[in-house]
């Protein structure tokens, strides 16, 4: 037999949304098995869901590059040309 447990918030008449979440006043054994196996579904689900989303975020750490930040810029010396060595050696 499957059984769901509730928050005790659930059953509290203070909350607002107790009257919109628990289950229905009448309820046969079959309706109550069948929204017991669809809580249990969508429980499933959301794990299966949040797990992937874990797992995605450790690739993506694991994926960025380190950058290397110079101050004051770097210039490579190929880049760099002194003016004075435009003119030939007289």
């Amino acid at each position: 037999m499957l059984h769901a447990r509730r928050p005790p918030s659930v059953y509290s008449q203070d909350d607002p949304l107790s009257f919109a979440i628990r289950p229905p006043d009448v309820e046969t054994e079959l309706e109550r098995r069948a929204r017991i196996q669809r809580e249990a579904d969508a429980k499933r689900i959301s794990d299966i869901i949040d797990e992937q989303l874990k797992t995605d975020r450790r690739n993506y750490d694991k994926s960025k590059q380190d950058v290397r930040v110079r101050y004051p810029p770097y210039r490579p010396l190929a880049l760099f040309v002194h003016p004075l060595s435009l003119y030939p050696l007289l």
